[in-house]
This record gives structure tokens, C-alpha cells and sequence, in this order.
């Protein structure tokens, strides 16, 4: 008899395993398919969550090859591998551990999840204090979760452990992570095997039965009485996110918002008026949507007329100082962009450029965006560091994707919210360069800063940008 599943044939060698890539696999006989579940489970509801928590586990997958970061699956998960193929009928998560050194590289790179999807922990929630590591899905939750002042979204639960000699242990606490018995020997976990997940290839322990014994007792682990095939998380809705949520985190679910850039440019110069074009056109094709600020220039605009317009004063004098000019027209330029965004009524998010700034070639801007996720608050972000000042971030690092703003150079990209912009040009009643306006003792004591990879080209950046551009400015 040959059976196919998915594709792949498998050769029946008894009653109740199938031979795939000479290794054993339980499949979906009839004892298994059409299962009957618990009358408190809402099927339709229960099937698109599954659905939509295996698009997630697809997402961690594809990161955790991308980088060689190995993950095995556990609990429900794992039963559902061997016994299942996929879903346990009742099941109501997904269930992964991996090595503490693999999910601190996996950390670092979770703004390359999907935009529903966020990483939880401890460290970056302070609302959550359970030691299990999260994937959450923003746009679901658990219904029948009792009342608590943490996100309830649709999860995948990672389970940190640690090699120590030869054995495996558990990072997590026993009495969080049930039934699965985590110190076992390493040669019982690696190499890794691989099984089936509705469809996707994933990663199971080398001695799968006998994990399965250890944990459950049997091969494959028997079914559960059919008043206990529920998800024990409860039901769960797969429309929406819950209102709680959105309230508990206003950041993250900002974050979603579409992203609008501000670039400010100096359309007299036609350097870079064609690069700005050519630049606006770049993010066309990305679907990002971008707006020209036209800056002012010493060459075209009267200053003391610009000054008294934006009721600044200063005491500085600029008459014979062609760069003490231009500073001032950049500090005019970047708070006319600050009046559009707090005079907007748009209910998205600003990135200000320069337009000496460019794109890389590999950019992405869910990466970009992504971040945000990650921050509690903020008022002023810093995408670009400058490069004499790149190593001074390592004493401020503030989690994998930020460290705390300090005194930088450069005002080529940056996102501000519409409040502080408000304040920006409350305050800013008297002329001050913009860089030092936004690294003075004010700035220091705001939610404030500075990414730890350098999301924009620019000058003395690794900039592609032709250096004509760069100069065409007299300071």
C-alpha cells in the first residue's frame, strides 16, 4: 500500500506506521482523523486560529534557517507532528524550545517577523512576567483567558534551554512548561530530526519516541478523553485584537499605522532635486508614501525675513558667515517639517529625511518599522549615527535594536511624534543649530533614541550618494 501525504510517499510497514526517509511516522489513520472534541470548543473559530498560528510558525521557521537557528518542537506541537501531521484537533498554540544562544540571535532579529507579529518577554514588557518567550499575534486573542494586564494574543511559545556538558536543561520554570521533562541528555535532542506541520518541515527531537515516552509515557502519547480536548488556553477570536490590548499597548499597535516620509529638499539645486525624485520613485515602488518639505536656502530665501516668519530671534551675527546661514536655514527647514506634522491630520507616523539621505539597496521597511514594537515609548528616534560616534553606543544599548540617545551628529533621518513637535517648536523661540537643539539638556531627559544599525545612507555613511550632491551647499 502507498499512502501520500503532502506529496511524499510513504510505505506502510504495519498497522500503524508508515516508513518516510527511513525513519518511523505515526500518520493520520482513522483513529486519528475526525476526532471529537469537547462541545465548549468553537470549531470555525478554533480552525482560522490554527490557521493563522501556522502562517506564524511558517514566519519562525523561515528566520530561524535563514540564520541556522535551530528549534525543536515540544508539547502539543510535537504530538501533533508524530501523530498528526499538523494540528492536534483541540490544540490552541504552538509549542518550540530553543537553545539560549540561538534565541539571542533570534532576538535580534525579530523585526523580520510580519508586522502582526511581535516577540514578548520579560525584558521588553514590563506588563509580563511569565519566563516563556512569546510570539504574538496583535490582531487575535484568547477569550476565555482570565482577566489580566498583559497581551492575550495568539502565541507561540518558546522555551529557552541550555546546554550544560551533555545534557539539555530547562531555562524556564517547571511549573510553566507542564508535562515536558526538559533535562535530557543532548544526543537525545541532536541532531535534530525533521517531521511534518501541516504541510511545513520542522524540527523534532533525534530521539523523538523516546522523548515522547519520557514526557507522556507512550508512543505516540494517547489521546485525551473527549471532555479534555479542549485548548486549555480556551477559545480564542481570530478577527480582531482584543480593546484591552490596544489600550496596554498603545506603541506597539501605533507602530501599525501607515509610515509617511517627509523629505527636506532644496529643489533649487538641481543635484538634488533630481536625487530626491529619483528617491521618491525608490519608495514608490516599496509602497511607501512621500512628501517634498521645500527647505529654505540662503541663496533664495531673505533670512531675516525667514526668522521673523517663524517669530525666531537670534543674536548671532550670520552676515559674512555663509555656513552660519545655512545652519540656520536647516534649523528653519527641519521646524517647517515639525508644523507639518503637528498641523497634519493624518492618522499616520513621520520619518524626516534630508535629501543628502538614500536607501540601500537591501532596504526594508517592515524591518524598519518593526522596531517600534520594541520600544515602551518614545518622542525622537534616530535612524543614522554619525560614523566617528558608532562606538560610543555600546554603554547606552538599551535592548536589541536601540540604545539611550547621546550627543550625535546628524539630522538626516529621524521620526519625532506629533506631541513633541508641539513641543519642539514651543520651545524653540531663538535660534540654535539643529543638531545642537536636539542634543541639549532637554532632549537628554526625553524618551529619546538612537538606532543601532544605521537605517538610511548618508554622507560619510557608506553613502552611494554621488559626492557633488554632498557638496553642493557653500558652508
Amino acid at each position: 500500500m502507498i499512502l501520500y501525504i503532502y506529496k511524499m510517499k510513504l510505505r506502510k510497514v504495519s498497522s500503524q506506521y508508515y516508513l518516510l526517509n527511513n525513519d518511523f511516522y505515526l500518520i493520520n489513520t482513522e483513529k486519528y482523523i475526525n476526532l471529537k472534541v469537547s462541545p465548549k470548543v468553537n470549531i470555525d473559530n478554533l480552525k482560522k486560529s490554527q490557521s493563522i498560528m501556522t502562517e506564524m510558525l511558517k514566519s519562525f521557521d523561515k528566520i530561524c534557517r535563514k540564520y541556522n537557528l535551530k528549534y525543536w518542537c515540544v508539547g502539543g506541537t510535537f504530538i501533533g507532528v508524530v501523530r498528526h501531521n499538523g494540528w492536534i484537533p483541540y490544540d490552541g498554540d504552538i509549542d518550540v524550545c530553543m537553545l539560549d544562544t540561538d534565541y539571542e540571535i533570534f532576538r535580534t532579529k525579530a523585526n523580520e517577523l510580519p508586522s502582526d507579529l511581535w516577540l514578548q518577554f520579560k525584558d521588553n514588557d514590563p506588563l509580563y512576567n511569565i519566563n516563556i518567550r512569546k510570539i504574538r499575534h496583535l490582531n487575535s486573542y484568547y477569550t476565555d483567558y482570565p482577566p489580566r494586564d498583559s497581551h492575550t494574543g495568539l502565541q507561540i511559545d518558546i522555551f529557552l534551554n541550555k546546554k550544560v556538558d551533555d545534557h539539555i536543561i530547562s531555562l524556564s520554570d517547571k511549573e510553566q512548561t507542564g508535562e515536558i521533562d526538559f533535562n535530557m541528555k543532548y544526543n537525545e535532542i541532536f541532531p535534530l530530526r525533521e517531521g511534518k506541520f501541516e504541510g511545513i518541515d520542522v524540527y523534532i527531537p533525534n530521539k523523538y519516541k523516546d522523548f515522547s515516552i519520557k514526557c507522556w509515557g507512550n508512543y505516540p502519547p494517547k489521546l485525551l478523553p473527549i471532555e479534555r480536548r479542549y485548548p486549555h488556553e480556551g477559545n480564542m477570536n481570530p478577527n480582531n485584537a482584543r480593546e484591552e490590548d490596544i489600550k496596554l499597548y498603545p506603541i506597539i499597535y501605533n507602530s501599525l499605522k501607515e509610515w509617511k516620509i517627509l523629505i527636506i529638499s532644496i529643489n533649487d539645486i538641481e543635484e538634488r532635486r533630481i536625487h530626491v525624485l529619483n528617491l521618491i520613485e525608490k519608495l514608490k515602488k516599496l509602497n511607501i508614501s512621500a512628501e517634498i518639505i521645500e527647505a529654505y536656502y540662503w541663496k533664495v530665501h531673505n533670512i531675516d525675513e525667514s526668522l521673523r516668519e517663524n517669530n525666531i530671534t537670534t543674536s548671532i551675527n550670520y552676515t559674512n558667515s555663509n555656513k552660519i546661514k545655512g545652519q540656520i536655514c536647516c534649523f528653519l527647514s527641519h521646524m517647517k517639517a515639525w508644523k507639518y506634522i503637528a498641523n497634519s491630520s493624518e492618522d499616520v507616523n513621520y520619518i524626516i529625511l534630508e535629501d543628502d539621505t538614500d536607501i540601500p539597496e537591501d532596504f526594508n521597511f517592515n524591518h524598519l518599522t518593526n522596531i517600534f514594537k520594541y520600544l515602551p515609548n518614545y518622542d525622537f528616534v534616530n535612524f543614522w549615527r554619525h560614523p566617528r560616534q558608532i562606538n560610543n553606543q555600546s554603554k547606552c544599548i538599551y535592548n536589541q535594536f536601540f540604545s539611550k540617545y547621546y550627543f550625535n551628529y546628524g539630522t538626516c533621518s529621524y521620526t519625532i511624534t506629533n506631541k513633541f513637535a508641539n513641543e519642539l517648536i514651543k520651545i524653540n523661540k531663538y535660534y540654535t543649530a539643529v543638531d545642537d537643539m536636539l542634543n541639549n539638556d532637554y532632549l537628554q531627559y526625553r524618551n529619546t533614541f538612537i538606532t543601532l544599525k544605521n537605517y538610511f545612507n548618508n554622507e560619510g555613511g557608506n553613502s552611494n550618494i554621488p559626492g557633488k550632491l554632498l557638496s553642493s551647499i557653500d558652508y
